[in-house]
């Protein structure tokens, strides 16, 4: 008996349930009871309440933030949409660019190395039309950012990120020169130089230089635009005339030291303690001098000129006619003038500065010579074409210097 009951047992999980009409099927064991109902609590003076405190400036606010957490949205159409809509929104609240000029520089500087074309065109525009227009007190504080990102983009492993680059560095040279402190190119000055070295190909190493960077025919107009800059970056960090006369810097004391553009306590007089650190001279104006001195930068930079002075000749090849037949664009006469100005900023440092002068003078030379050598050709077959007369006269003008400094 005990055997057949446990025998049914087994065989009653496997049977049909017989439903009887008018009754409901036996619920599991493990079943759970969801049928209830959510209430909300509703205040009678709510509404009065949000209209109270949600006030204009409010709305300014809240508007803002949401276009600045927009920017950091996964959909590259939408971080475009939103950095659009932030210019504009910027624009037509001027006190908020007064007021968030870094939180502005934080949250867009990154969008340099934005994977969307789009949305770095955007960013582009984006700095032209607001951060670029606003004041160099404010604007110069926040440069550092700019600077770092763009450093990123020009050794970036995505070509597209490194082509655009240079273009934004273009636009805060042009603020240096313009509004800034020199200062703010001593402080960047090695750092671009090393990203030039890896954007464009030329090594800082003087025993073994190579040529790792190859521009093709359709990236010839980035190659343009990264050796004008190249050449515009190389003038206002060695020319003197090139620098901004009225630059001021971003903090103003009235003490006796600011006229260097440099933090000292007021009661700096006062002290007469030795001092440990004396020998940093982190109190007097010559240390300052000395760093943004043309001068020193040019120091700086001696490690680079080998690999800067092939790349210029090579560049000078690739772009230079020399026969009838060659087929000549406006690129190749860019190319040539920026080459020449490249030279012509080098000439003075090289053929005056005590630092390797027979070495680097050497090397000068022959790159000069071989520019020179083609530019005769050159003359011959395009010299009546107003675009070439140009880099013809600016070379003779060069050549002109190095005879006068040779005399000398």
């Amino acid at each position: 008996m005990g055997k057949s009951k446990k025998a049914k047992a087994k065989r009653a999980d496997f049977n049909k349930q017989k439903l009887k009409v008018g009754k409901s099927k036996q619920l599991p064991n493990n079943f759970t009871d969801t049928s209830f109902r959510s209430k909300t609590l509703v205040l009678p003076t709510q509404a009065t309440i949000e209209k109270e405190e949600f006030t204009h400036d409010a709305k300014d606010r809240a508007q803002f933030s949401h276009l600045i957490g927009m920017l950091k949205h996964h959909n590259a159409s939408q971080r475009q949409e939103s950095l659009d809509k932030l210019s504009h929104y910027v624009l037509s609240h001027p006190g908020l660019l007064t007021m968030s000029t870094s939180l502005l520089a934080k949250v867009t500087a990154p969008l340099i190395l934005d994977e969307s074309a789009q949305v770095r065109e955007s960013l582009y525009q984006f700095f032209v039309k607001v951060m670029f227009t606003i004041d160099p007190n404010l604007l110069e504080p926040n440069v550092g950012i700019m600077f770092l990102y763009t450093h990123s983009g020009m050794t970036h492993i995505t070509p597209s990120i490194r082509n655009d680059s240079t273009r934004y560095l273009s636009l805060i040279l042009k603020a240096c020169r313009n509004n800034l402190n020199p200062s703010v190119i001593s402080l960047h000055w090695k750092k671009t130089l090393e990203c030039f070295s890896s954007l464009l190909g030329w090594s800082s190493d003087t025993a073994s230089v190579k040529r790792t960077s190859v521009f093709s025919k359709k990236s010839t107009s980035n190659l343009i635009r990264h050796i004008s800059v190249c050449s515009e970056f190389l003038h206002l960090g060695l020319d003197p005339n090139r620098q901004s006369k009225t630059a001021r810097s971003a903090i103003h004391l009235d003490y006796p030291y600011m006229e260097h553009n440099i933090v000292v306590h007021p009661q700096f007089d006062l002290l007469r303690t030795p001092s440990s650190f004396s020998y940093l001279s982190l109190f007097s104006a010559s240390k300052h001098d000395l760093v943004d001195n043309p001068q020193f930068r040019f120091q700086n930079m001696v490690p680079f000129i080998p690999g800067l002075l092939d790349f210029v000749r090579d560049a000078w090849s690739d772009a230079c006619p020399i026969l009838k037949d060659s087929r000549t664009s406006s690129g190749s006469s860019k190319i040539c003038l920026s080459v020449i100005s490249i030279l012509d900023i080098l000439m003075t440092y090289i053929f005056t500065s005590s630092v390797e002068e027979d070495k680097l003078k050497k090397k000068y030379t022959k790159v000069f010579e071989k520019v020179d050598r083609e530019l005769g050709l050159l003359q011959v077959n395009f010299g009546a074409e107003q675009e070439w007369k140009s880099i013809i006269n600016q070379f003779q003008r060069l050549k002109k210097k190095i005879e006068d400094l040779e005399e000398e």
